[in-house]
């Protein structure tokens, strides 16, 4: 079932998307992220140890916003938290991100 997951990956980069792990062929395993976008870190101009996170399309030019990623250079999968949960629902709903992909919007219409 799809979900919005964020993915560590072996590079050390944070990915939010919708996540489903799908067969290719003769039992190889990608795992399919939709509109998927780079979690970072910046200042917040306040102080050097205040920080907030930002959100930025990864793979811009996917057809559909859809990326596939060999399972082994995946680190970790976690759900994210509340505040990063509104923060990428809010991309879609203001309407700085689109998507065809009918699970994206099946999955953020859920929570």
């Amino acid at each position: 079932m799809a979900a919005v997951r964020i993915l560590k990956l072996v590079t050390g980069e944070d990915v939010i998307g919708v996540v489903e792990e799908e067969e290719v062929e003769k039992g190889r395993k990608v795992i399919s992220v939709k509109a998927p976008h780079y979690i970072m870190m910046k200042a917040s101009g306040e102080t050097q140890n205040e920080f907030v996170l930002g959100l930025t399309p990864y793979a811009p030019y996917a057809k559909n916003a859809v990326i596939g990623l060999i399972p082994r250079h995946v680190i970790s999968v976690c759900d994210p938290n509340d505040d990063l949960m509104k923060a990428y629902k809010a991309r879609f709903e203001n309407g700085v991100v689109t998507s065809n992909e009918p699970a994206v919007k099946e999955v953020l219409l859920e929570g």
